[in-house]
């Protein structure tokens, strides 16, 4: 039991070191944790660093999907804010690593205070810190905001990107939509998204 909760937040760091130059990742507020359950606890949905790629310094902040599914908690926009605090002190870029299917629901009204203030910051940053996203997965909700406020957004063959899940635009359309239809990369290449450069990296 033990050896299956501590491994909540391998895939993550794997993805991480993916990305990152050999070694170079120093992880932040690694103790930062929401309450409840043991599960939600390790990695707390979200892991932040400071790391160099190609030997230029960058802020990460990736989302950890095996901790309930990447859904944001109060204490994940914190940790993010945080982060986000940091870059603009120190004049640093951010990079996103995204895999989420919204908000943890549990927490009611103070995730959405969470997220307010969390899309707020991201947005003062804009002009001042480059921010890129890397749509790991499929990422819903406001996370899907977070991604759009972004200066370059990069997408994988397994990205998709949605401000609604597709059972709910599905609903809405009166029809049943494919995931690819909703938020794959074929559908919003050509879409109209201001400030947002939808890069293909399929073949990475």
């Amino acid at each position: 039991r033990k050896q299956k909760v501590e491994n909540l937040g391998k895939t993550v760091r794997q993805e991480i070191e993916k990305l990152c130059d050999n070694q170079s990742f120093v992880e932040l507020a690694a103790f930062s944790f929401s309450s409840g359950s043991e599960e939600e606890r390790i990695g707390d949905g979200v892991v932040t660093g400071f790391a160099t790629i190609n030997g230029y310094p960058f802020y990460i902040v990736a989302q950890n999907f095996d901790v309930s599914l990447g859904g944001l908690t109060k204490a994940n926009c914190e940790k993010i804010a945080r982060t986000l605090n940091a870059a603009e002190k120190n004049e640093t870029p951010v990079v996103y690593l995204l895999h989420s299917q919204g908000v943890c629901l549990n927490e009611g009204v103070s995730v959405l205070e969470g997220i307010s203030e969390l899309l707020l910051k991201a947005t003062q940053l804009k002009g001042t810190v480059p921010q890129y996203a890397v749509v790991l997965g499929e990422v819903y909700g406001s996370v899907a905001a977070l991604a759009s406020i972004c200066d370059a957004v990069f997408f994988t063959a397994q990205s998709k990107l949605a401000l609604a899940s597709p059972l709910v635009l599905s609903a809405k359309a009166g029809k049943n939509l494919k995931v690819e239809e909703v938020g794959g990369y074929d559908a919003l290449k050509n879409a109209v998204l201001p400030a947002v450069l939808v890069k293909d990296v399929k073949e990475a």
